[in-house]
């Protein structure tokens, strides 16, 4: 569970980091305000929170990868005290709020690879961590940002398509086929019907070429 004053830290970074991708983003703007190790912090800051913070409160094989070991010790700590574990209601909420504001780093990410040019190094991992969001369920909005940038991956660094496509494809397999909330991008002019979100960062990769 998040401290409210630790998590409110994190926040405020987060829109510090926004703020510095508007900055980057703006009409115009000098091309020495896009420095290439921030661009590159501001990244790994969005891979952290994404997978550190909002996959495993979703998830439960990424919360046992970055929480678990964890949980077992502080677990093991409350037996002693004769404590119980408190509602993470205020977490949750929490968590909503910094999902929010990553799928907009994630759409200025995007956006700014169209403007100047990020390492490929730099947006394959973003990348990675884009596609993992397809496969953890509740998080349509984090997953709309994934898809811009798993896009302009796809679109702007052409060498790699076949391994964004490989991923894909990958990660279509492993999804179920039936359950619930699989279909959950809904398909402009068709009534009603959707698709998984993995199938359409396929066909946003496909109609971006």
């Amino acid at each position: 569970t998040e401290k409210s004053e630790e998590f409110q830290n994190v926040l405020v970074t987060v829109d510090a980091s926004l703020a510095v991708l508007l900055l980057m983003t703006a009409p115009d703007m000098n091309k020495k305000v896009h420095r290439e190790e921030t661009i590159d912090q501001v990244v790994e800051l969005v891979r952290f929170h994404t997978s550190h913070n909002v996959f495993v409160a979703y998830d439960p094989m990424f919360y046992q990868l970055y929480r678990g070991d964890k949980e077992e010790d502080d677990e093991g700590k409350r037996k002693k005290k004769g404590g119980v574990r408190s509602a993470t209601l205020q977490a949750t909420n929490s968590i909503k709020t910094l999902s929010g504001r990553l799928t907009r780093l994630y759409r200025e990410l995007s956006l700014l690879s169209t403007r100047v040019r990020i390492q490929d190094s730099t947006m394959l991992s973003l990348c990675n961590t884009a596609m993992a969001s397809l496969q953890v369920e509740d998080i349509q909005h984090l997953q709309l940002g994934a898809l811009s940038v798993i896009t302009a991956v796809f679109t702007q660094h052409p060498t790699h398509r076949t391994m964004v496509l490989d991923e894909l494809l990958g990660i279509l397999l492993k999804i179920p086929v039936t359950g619930r909330k699989l279909r959950m991008f809904s398909l402009v002019g068709e009534e009603q019907a959707s698709v998984q979100m993995v199938c359409a960062a396929l066909l946003h990769c496909i109609q971006g070429c």
